[in-house]
């Protein structure tokens, strides 16, 4: 992998676990539907930022129906995995409810390999056998 792709990788990780924490965190004082909405207008006031300085290409009057609905899906898909996992976060434990939803990656790699027919080696098969071992572990504290 590149420099670069380990870069964003651990980036994206380190910030999607503080900000795991941080909902949970906030969950005691503040209204699920608050948080997500206060979320949403960050995520949306960035975007707009973003689009202003880099003026990428967005490709919008290339897209065909297939890939409308298919931005549609993903972001339902996202969407309603947020709230999920909000509404386990307050019910439940963030040690117990964080590690059980990046079992999301299984889920990827599955469907990677089945459908995008990417390679899994044996290393990468134990690393996900571990994976799975070690958030049970974790579940069961």
């Amino acid at each position: 992998m590149e420099n670069e792709t380990v870069l964003f990788t651990f980036g994206a990780m380190i910030l999607f676990g503080i900000g795991g924490f941080l909902v949970k965190y906030a969950l005691s004082d503040i209204e699920l539907i608050t948080i997500y909405l206060g979320e949403l207008a960050v995520a949306l006031l960035a975007l707009l930022i973003f689009i202003l300085i880099k003026k990428p290409e967005l490709g919008i009057p290339n897209m065909t129906p297939a890939n409308y609905a298919l931005v549609f899906i993903i972001g339902i898909l996202f969407f309603t995995s947020v709230m999920l996992m909000y509404h386990a976060l307050r019910k439940g434990d963030a040690s117990i409810v964080i590690p059980i939803v990046n079992l999301n990656t299984v889920v990827v790699v599955i469907l990677a390999v089945l459908i995008l027919k990417e390679k899994l080696t044996v290393t990468s098969s134990a690393g996900i056998v571990l994976s799975v071992v070690a958030i049970y572990l974790l579940s069961k504290s």
